[in-house]
């Protein structure tokens, strides 16, 4: 399950609020894609708190998350 903790709205894109934000998912395989959340592009920055495994994944410029500064797959 995904929770949206805070968003923070950064530019319109192709009709989509693209925003930085906070979420929170149970597992690393519910990190959404870069438009994986209706009506909304995430923009590079945004974070995810991956609960089951206490990390923290930031978005990188290239729409993958990054943990420690490795692509998640």
């Amino acid at each position: 399950m995904m929770t949206i903790r805070n968003e923070r709205f950064y530019c319109f894109n192709e009709n989509k609020s693209e925003s930085v934000m906070q979420i929170d998912v149970d597992a690393r395989d519910e990190l959404p894609e870069i438009n994986g959340i209706s009506g909304r592009v995430l923009h590079q920055g945004s974070t995810a708190l991956i609960i089951k495994e206490g990390t923290l994944a930031v978005l990188g410029s290239n729409g993958k998350w990054y943990i420690n500064w490795e692509a998640i797959s």
